[in-house]
């Protein structure tokens, strides 16, 4: 297919071409073409059928030179059918190696995402359930494979792209599991604090061991200030018993013991100040004076 010869042998026998054109040309330059009288017009006129009689003649005589190769012109007409029939197949197999070259790399590339997704989601399920949607975007593998033209090419392409994202997945899913070693030792009481396991283990560790003890820190400001607050609760209630003798709920007998170390006379002073305390306030029941006796004596 790469040599075709054909040799052609011709003569023209006779012609009076170059006398015919020399005297259509010298028409052509005597034509007045600024028309302004009437014998303008008319020569005008004459002249125009002239050309156009000539035109017929020339594609008259042009046939019938055409006619005389017979031999040539079958030649030329059988080499462009061939040269289309030729150009027809290139074009359909041109259009299916690029098809079919796609359809393979299209199908390599969406088994090499599988096999990524797969190896992802063979890791431990606090590291497979997080969202790993950068390691399968399908344009990452697309771009990898721009410009191979060669299916080879694009396998091996892929083969490395897949252990490179399998590397990285490696790395990743050790820093996320000592990342959840390192919630799991905190504190039952604390655990309540960190819910969000799924965003902490994705953390730097400098980042997550910043973040655990900012949390903790807060959480122990809000016990002791919901400790002091419930404190000051029960002391304002029992403030308010002893002056009042009562509160919101139901009254009853309660006792208030003091004990003095003092004289029995200083004492009894004491407790009639205590009583005095009460003057106009029935709640007062009952107050008894007793010596206490050391044990230890």
């Amino acid at each position: 297919m790469d040599k075709l010869e054909i040799q052609i042998s011709g003569k023209i026998q006779s012609s009076n071409f170059p006398i015919w054109k020399k005297s259509l040309l010298d028409l052509i330059g005597s034509i007045k073409l600024e028309l302004t009288t009437d014998d303008d017009f008319a020569a005008a006129t004459d002249d125009a059928k002239l050309l156009k009689r000539a035109e017929k003649v020339i594609q008259e005589a042009k046939i019938k030179a055409i006619e005389q190769t017979e031999e040539i012109q079958l030649l030329f007409n059988g080499l462009d059918e061939i040269s289309e029939q030729a150009r027809s197949a290139r074009l359909t197999l041109e259009r299916q190696i690029r098809t079919k070259k796609q359809e393979i790399k299209d199908w390599l590339i969406t088994a090499s995402i599988t096999e990524v997704r797969e190896y992802i989601d063979s890791k431990p399920a606090i590291y497979s359930q997080l969202r790993n949607a950068n390691y399968l975007e399908r344009h990452h593998y697309e771009t990898a494979t721009k410009g191979k033209a060669s299916i080879l090419g694009v396998r091996k392409t892929l083969a490395s792209l897949v252990r490179e994202l399998m590397g990285a997945i490696d790395e990743e899913c050790k820093q996320v599991l000592h990342n959840y070693d390192l919630i799991q030792t905190i504190s039952l009481s604390d655990r309540l604090l960190f819910q969000d396991v799924n965003y902490l283990v994705t953390l730097p560790e400098n980042e997550l061991r910043l973040t655990i003890d900012n949390r903790i820190v807060k959480l122990s400001e809000q016990r002791a200030r919901l400790k002091a607050a419930n404190a000051e609760n029960e002391l304002n209630g029992i403030e308010d018993e002893a002056i009042f003798g009562k509160n919101n709920e139901k009254t009853g007998r309660y006792v208030i013991s003091i004990e003095l170390l003092s004289t029995r006379q200083s004492a009894i002073n004491k407790a009639r100040e205590i009583k005095g305390l009460f003057d106009g306030i029935d709640i007062l029941v009952d107050m008894k004076l007793t010596l206490k006796l050391d044990s230890q004596a």
